[in-house]
């Protein structure tokens, strides 16, 4: 989303509150944001809050064959 809206690290977690390094830790995956980040990042993305509950859609790898 955050590229999407060409915004960059830097720019999101000023927005959210947090150092982005931080928030490079939620991307990966590493970390998880509070609710209130979450509602915080809901509003910036114009998403529901729920659309940051539900679970990635994972990319099946080719057959190796």
């Amino acid at each position: 989303m955050r590229t999407v809206d060409n915004l960059s690290i830097d720019e999101v977690a000023a927005i959210v509150g947090v150092a982005p390094g931080e928030y490079r830790e939620w991307e990966s995956g590493n970390a998880r944001p509070t609710e209130e980040q979450l509602a915080l990042l809901s509003g910036l993305y114009g998403v529901e809050l729920a659309d940051f509950r539900r679970p990635a859609t994972s990319q099946a790898r080719p057959s190796e064959n």
